[in-house]
């Protein structure tokens, strides 16, 4: 679902503003600011792609759901080397930040169930007398949510403590709801 694509989002933009990297304040989700690119160093925090969902159970059902999340970090130097340097550390700071969150901070580790990071892509271009150096971190994310509980009826049973389950072609109607006297 979108609500947990952007709470995810959101928390990882928020890690990496408070992890006091050479980047300062200027980490951005790619909402939230389309000149993000101004002020280097920069971070931009965003998702890319969601899968629809492995459906994991029922009653209620809940969704297996993955996302690629993408933190792309931007600097310049006077030359490759110090761009190149710059960016290395950069993306250091944030992978100690991110793994710090993810192995010791539990609200953080609430939002998913599994974040893996997969890729590190780098790119050098000079722009007049700076040299720009860009790197894509890549990590892939695990999520699982639960359907929304609110249909007509189903609240009445959940209300009163039932329990109850999905029919299928071996279900008798004694079988749908199992309300407590």
């Amino acid at each position: 679902m979108s609500l947990e694509r952007r709470a995810i989002v959101s928390a990882f933009n928020s890690a990496i503003k408070n992890a006091q990297t050479i980047a300062g304040k200027n980490v951005f989700s790619y909402r939230e600011n389309k000149n993000w690119l101004k002020d280097l160093p920069a971070v931009n925090v965003y998702a890319v792609s969601e899968t629809g969902g492995e459906i994991l159970g029922s009653a209620p059902i809940e969704y297996k759901r993955s996302i690629d999340l993408l933190i792309e970090c931007t600097v310049s130097g006077k030359d490759e080397t110090v761009a190149m340097d710059s960016l290395d550390r950069l993306l250091d700071q944030i992978g100690q930040a991110i793994g710090a969150k993810i192995s010791f901070d539990k609200s953080f580790r609430t939002l998913f169930n599994k974040a893996v990071p997969t890729n590190i892509e780098i790119d050098i271009t000079e722009n007049g007398s700076q040299v720009v150096a860009s790197g894509t971190m890549t990590y892939s994310i695990e999520y699982i949510f639960e359907a929304v509980r609110t249909q007509p009826r189903l609240n009445d049973l959940l209300k009163l403590g039932a329990t109850y389950s999905a029919y299928d072609s071996t279900t008798t109607s004694d079988d749908l709801a199992d309300v407590p006297t």
